[in-house]
């Protein structure tokens, strides 16, 4: 019986920022279906709230997949943030599919 998770990247994403709103900053990482590191981020958004600095991270680590031809992805723990954003983010790519463990 074949893996389902063969294919699948796992995304771990945090966005934060001093004061709400204050600078802020996000990063990430990918995670292939050993678990394994596969590719990070890190970057400074400038002045933004919290909620935006989560949906930003949120948003470069699907783009980041993307990028990379995955199409199917494991969320983070922040399954309402992210399924708030997923709803967006499928307008533009729409043959994303999201799954929670």
């Amino acid at each position: 019986m074949d893996d389902p998770t063969q294919g699948v990247v796992k995304i771990n994403t945090d966005g934060a920022s001093s004061g709400n709103p204050g600078e802020a900053g996000i990063g990430g990482l990918l995670r292939n279906s050993d678990g394994m590191w596969m590719v990070g981020f890190v970057q400074r958004i400038g002045f933004a709230t919290a909620l935006v600095a989560e949906l930003w991270a949120m948003e470069q680590g699907l783009k980041l997949a993307w990028e990379r031809g995955f199409r199917s992805v494991l969320g983070s723990p922040l399954q309402h943030d992210f399924l708030e954003f997923k709803s967006a983010f499928a307008m533009k790519y729409a043959d994303f599919t999201v799954k929670f463990p």
